[in-house]
């Protein structure tokens, strides 16, 4: 027999180094970062050719929605995937929101072709051979397969096609630009699978140019980079965007604000918003100075101070501790990203508090912040003082433990409606006017410090004391 020095035969030390190797490639195959897992197993790599892998069918892949309009196109000689986020996300084994088809058919064929077999079709976007099927009250988007014949940075001019690659060539990244059968099949024409398991997010072709065909890209490059890549990204996407960053002025306000909002309600968008700071990136979106230490102190609040899912992810409120105390900065923004009434009035509020909270205030106070404010609108003012306090504070979160108590108690509080109307202050004889305004707001403060204990008994009890010393 042959030994080792270590006491072991050789075949069985070959053997170990064998499975050594084998459990470090499939620890790399599987590997999670940010919660993603790339299904690694599931890609069945076939070859590099058209269709390199196969994932297996999941269930929304052959609902009796999307059954119905395989079958339909399918049966007038059609050809119809899946293409887009919902490829990406499947192969990830994510939740799909969305399901987008592309086929080779012209959109009033692919019309006619529907309705024939009994669903209701809706023309959504004809000149850009876009149609909204609805089958069985679901929402499906079908979409000719297209080639750009003309851009201007923010709209292209199509013409239609039936070459799929050439349709895949005109999206943003690569692992955008997988196509898929309801069987399965992959079909990856620039190497997305390979981009999407690296972490990778890569410009299908030169990224100058891909960026020139919609200036938006810039944004989505830095969106799909938080959700799906890894830091640092590639260099000459960085480069390319910081080339054309000018351009974000040309891109309407409704675009960015869509965009920038989806980026900073991703779980964990610091990393992402400070890699744009460095670029240069976020000087073109945001007044100068953004507080980027306390977006991210409240993003730890968020997420991991609080706990999974206690705490909605808000981006008016994200992007509101990127302009906290910058009440000017704040209503440019809003103009700039064409808020809504609502949004807009959310983000000046919490920009610019009119209301001192600390850790160590009292029931009253917080009682008659809650009452003032609504208790979600309370919730958000809390956090933001707490990661402002994180922020500032040479202790960096000294006072976590107050904070927290307060958070809990506020979630625990439901402080009652004020019982007396301006109808009590008439019938206690005071003449309607202003008057009644006042002494209703009197009673309503010294309700509010004995933390909205006294009944509406106390009140009615007190409220001629009140009366006498403002006559």
């Amino acid at each position: 027999m042959n030994f080792s020095p270590f006491g072991v035969t050789l075949p069985w030390l070959i053997v170990a180094m064998v499975l050594g190797l084998l459990a470090l490639l499939v620890m790399l195959l599987s590997r999670k970062t940010r919660g993603l897992d790339v299904d690694t197993d599931a890609v069945q790599t076939i070859q590099m050719t058209d269709a390199p892998g196969q994932i297996a069918r999941q269930d929304w892949m052959s609902s009796p929605a999307v059954n119905r309009v395989f079958d339909a196109i399918e049966a007038v000689g059609g050809e119809i995937r899946f293409v887009g986020g919902s490829v990406r996300d499947a192969v990830l084994k994510l939740v799909i929101h969305d399901i987008d088809l592309a086929t080779t058919l012209q959109p009033e064929v692919a019309m006619e072709a529907l309705v024939s077999a009994g669903l209701k079709v809706i023309p959504t976007g004809l000149k850009h051979g876009t149609i909204t099927c609805i089958a069985d009250g679901e929402k499906l988007e079908i979409t000719t397969l297209r080639q750009d014949v003309e851009t201007d940075g923010r709209h292209a001019t199509v013409v239609f096609t039936d070459d799929w690659k050439t349709d895949a060539s005109r999206r943003d990244f690569t692992m955008n630009a997988l196509s898929m059968t309801r069987e399965g099949i992959i079909y990856d024409y620039f190497n997305g699978l390979r981009d999407l398991a690296e972490r990778n997010v890569i410009f299908i072709g030169d990224p100058n140019k891909r960026i020139e065909e919609d200036y938006l890209r810039i944004l989505r490059f830095f969106r799909f980079t938080g959700r799906y890549g890894r830091i640092p990204p590639a260099t000459a996407a960085l480069a390319a965007c910081r080339k054309a960053v000018a351009h974000l002025d040309d891109i309407s306000g409704e675009r960015i604000q869509n965009e920038m909002f989806r980026l900073l309600q991703q779980t964990s968008p610091g990393t992402i918003i400070d890699l744009m700071a460095a670029e240069k990136i976020l000087s073109y979106l945001l007044p100068a100075s953004p507080k980027l230490g306390m977006l991210n102190s409240l993003i730890w609040l968020e997420t991991r101070a609080m706990g999974e899912n206690r705490v909605a992810l808000d981006p008016v409120r994200r992007l509101a501790a990127l302009l906290f105390r910058d009440s000017e900065g704040a209503a440019s923004v809003a103009d700039r990203w064409r808020l809504s009434n609502a949004r807009r009035d959310q983000l000046l509020d919490l920009c610019e508090p009119d209301l001192t909270l600390a850790p160590d205030m009292g029931e009253a106070a917080m009682l008659a912040g809650i009452h003032k404010l609504g208790a979600e609108r309370f919730r958000d003012h809390l956090l933001m003082a707490w990661a402002n306090d994180i922020d500032q504070s040479e202790t960096k979160g000294g006072r976590n433990v107050e904070w927290r108590r307060l958070f809990e108690a506020a979630e625990a509080a439901s402080p009652p409606e004020f019982p007396l109307m301006g109808a009590d202050v008439l019938d206690a004889g005071v003449p309607a006017g202003p008057a009644v305004g006042r002494i209703l707001a009197e009673m309503e403060a010294y309700w509010l410090k004995e933390a909205c204990r006294p009944t509406r008994a106390d009140l009615l009890e007190r409220l001629p004391v009140v009366i006498a010393s403002q006559s």
